[in-house]
């Protein structure tokens, strides 16, 4: 396993951390997740910090929280797990560090702490000598790459690498390690070479030079290099400055990841590889190819430990079936928190997780929306600028799919992101024309039919105004509505105007917003046409539609002068909206002359010429009346121009208070 836990506190901007690399199930890999500033590098530079502090000692930073100040230490815990060393294992070094440290060591676990107090003393756990803690770290190495301030024309670095992995102890002493060298080398290059070395001698002695030649580690990487011939790596006999930065990266990634893990199978050492955004600079497909190395180099003595904010590389890894272990860094109050995202994606479903969805997961607060109208809305430029929240949201459009909507809702992954899922209504209702009944729509994103909802509400309890009540017994009133009301809607009146159908959707938008779900009245289209805005909206019209087909319109809407319900839901029609029973205008005739029809012919046939003219729900026709309304309309200041638009577009505006709330 090696490096099972790791712990951090009061080390910059982390205030408490705990890192789980030891679940049940053996993850090839662990993804720390989260936007630039959440806290990942920080993570990262404990870990490293923890290593420098044990071989450094006098290197001591200032780290320790800044912004409690009473914070008078830091500490950083790592457990080490010999479990897999332990099999049939005979080294002696590894015998004599599990000997220093027997009584310690639980379950074949060992805890080590290392922590700073503010006058930088340093004191380690459980054995407060260093040079004991060096002995663990040789046995449990971590390489850090960082493709950012790498030389991706120069790596030399791996052969620090190879050597740090691979080392063995000299078996004979240092004189006779000379003696055979020089005989090796006389007899390679001659006896100049002896010459040659007995010179530079000299003249060190001259100056008073000296070299450690009690540093093994870099006699060991001058004995794989001058064994392999050199130290210079070309690739494909070309030179690294033949290829661009992209594939040199990827092609080190690629070369460092196979070289731990074939010698990690011959060395006594439980690695652990750490790569801080491995994907900058990649082309997608090479960001593939860089998630389908995780897969490939799978070993039970390495670890791997990466950071991303590359959705793409998330959707990758899940989709060539690398078992990974997602955990969420995020910002509250200056502080990084750490949250384990729950795997919930089964086998079959990995496909349809896109970027899109994986963008989830960098997220502050996600939208959830049915379509592309509701993106043209929450997108617009003009709106934007008035609301500059709605800026900070990621737009998720679930495309109407309960599969993929629920393998990125943050209640389903265990993520703490602020959510609103916009539903139309007839997602929670549907009508029954023939009953003149509204029943629930069955589908699981619909709070009031999903079953997990249904069998938890019993036991929660809702605080409003000081009063309690149940989302249950909400739920009962509402379904009382729709087993006693039935709505009018026939040829003469295809609108309803029934005062329980008001108190209905009031009852179940209160009940959905318990459930993070807000659901429009009928349909977006219905929220951005409406009532308040009726006379806006057939202005801008006026200035879309040719004159005759304005008056044609014009025309329609006379038919009953006096109704603002029948001359709203003309125009909600018109631009690809709905009725008050969720459905489509529809008019046909069967053999016998019947028609079943939701609207008069004379109202399908005006309908539908003026629609033809204007286009379907993707034509733009959203972001032209909502920039004609804030051009034209709003022309005051900010506070203004906002009470307003909350004027005309009432439901617009809850929701967008809800956003708000959300941020």
């Amino acid at each position: 396993m090696g490096i099972s836990n790791i712990k951090i506190s009061n080390f910059k901007s982390i205030k408490n951390m705990k890192l789980n690399l030891d679940y049940p199930t053996n993850f090839d890999l662990y993804c720390m997740l989260g936007k630039n500033g959440a806290g990942k590098t920080t993570a990262i530079d404990g870990i490293r910090y923890f290593y420098k502090m044990a071989n450094k000692t006098f290197e001591i930073e200032d780290i320790i929280d800044k912004l409690n100040m009473y914070a008078q230490k830091m500490y950083i815990e790592i457990t080490f797990d010999f479990s897999n060393l332990l099999t049939n294992n005979k080294n002696k070094y590894l015998e004599t560090v599990l000997k220093s440290y027997e009584e310690y060591i639980v379950d074949s676990k060992l805890l080590v702490r290392m922590t700073q107090f503010k006058n930088s003393e340093v004191v380690w756990y459980p054995l407060n000598d260093v040079y004991f803690v060096r002995k663990i770290l040789k046995i449990f190495p971590v390489f850090f790459v960082n493709t950012r301030f790498i030389s991706l024309t120069d790596w030399s670095e791996l052969w620090n690498i190879i050597s740090e992995i691979s080392i063995s102890g000299i078996k004979e002493s240092t004189e006779i390690v000379d003696e055979k060298l020089k005989d090796v080398f006389e007899a390679t290059y001659g006896e100049k070479f002896n010459k040659s070395i007995r010179k530079i001698k000299k003249i060190f002695d001259e100056e008073n030079i000296k070299i450690n030649d009690k540093d093994y580690i870099v006699r060991f990487k001058n004995a794989i290099m001058t064994q392999l011939g050199g130290d210079t790596f070309l690739t494909d006999n070309n030179s690294l400055l033949y290829y661009s930065d992209g594939m040199n990266s990827l092609k080190y990634i690629k070369l460092l990841l196979k070289l731990i893990v074939d010698l990690s199978d011959t060395a006594w050492k439980n690695s652990l590889i750490i790569l801080d955004e491995p994907e900058i600079g990649l082309h997608p497909k090479f960001i593939e190819e860089l998630a389908d190395l995780f897969l490939i180099n799978r070993s039970k003595k390495v670890n791997y430990l990466l950071t991303t904010h590359s959705s793409h590389f998330i959707s990758s890894i899940l989709k060539n079936g690398t078992s990974v272990c997602f955990y969420r860094l995020y910002l509250i109050n200056g502080y990084t928190n750490i949250e384990k995202i729950r795997n919930i994606i089964e086998t079959k479903d990995t496909f349809l997780m896109n970027d899109a969805e994986a963008e989830s997961y960098f997220s502050d607060t996600i939208v959830f929306v049915e379509g592309q109208t509701e993106i043209q809305l929450l997108k617009n430029r003009n709106l934007n600028t008035l609301f500059p929240y709605l800026k900070r949201i990621t737009i998720y459009n679930t495309k109407s799919t309960d599969t993929v909507t629920n393998l990125i809702l943050p209640q389903q992954a265990n993520m703490t992101v602020p959510y609103i899922n916009i539903l139309d209504m007839d997602k929670i209702l549907t009508f029954n024309t023939e009953k003149k009944k509204f029943s629930i729509a069955k589908s699981e994103i619909n709070p009031l039919y999903n079953s997990k909802i249904k069998k938890k509400e019993k036991y929660l309890i809702y605080n409003k105004g000081g009063e309690k009540f149940y989302t249950y017994n909400l739920r009962n009133r509402i379904q009382g509505v729709l087993k006693k009301s039935t709505f009018t809607q026939n040829l003469t009146q295809f609108w309803i105007k029934n005062p329980e159908y008001i108190f209905l959707l009031k009852m179940v938008n209160l009940y959905c917003n318990k459930n993070n779900v807000f659901v429009m009245r009928t349909t977006i289209e219905g929220a951005i046409v409406n009532e308040k805005n009726y006379e806006v909206v057939l202005k801008w019209l006026e200035t879309k539609l040719i004159e005759s087909t304005f008056n044609k319109l014009c025309d329609l809407l006379n038919k009953y002068p006096d109704c603002i319900e029948y001359k709203t839901t003309i125009l909600r029609l018109v631009l690809n909206g709905k009725l008050d029973s969720l459905q489509n205008m529809k008019y046909s005739k069967d053999k016998t002359g019947n028609v079943r029809a939701n609207v008069p012919e004379d109202v399908y046939n005006g309908v539908l010429f003026i629609k033809n003219k204007i286009g379907n729900k993707t034509s733009g026709w959203v972001i032209e009346f909502i920039d004609y309304y804030l051009n034209n309309v709003l022309v005051e200041d900010d506070d203004a121009n906002k009470e307003k638009f909350k004027m005309d577009f009432p439901e617009l505006y809850n929701l967008l208070q809800i956003i708000d709330n959300l941020i």
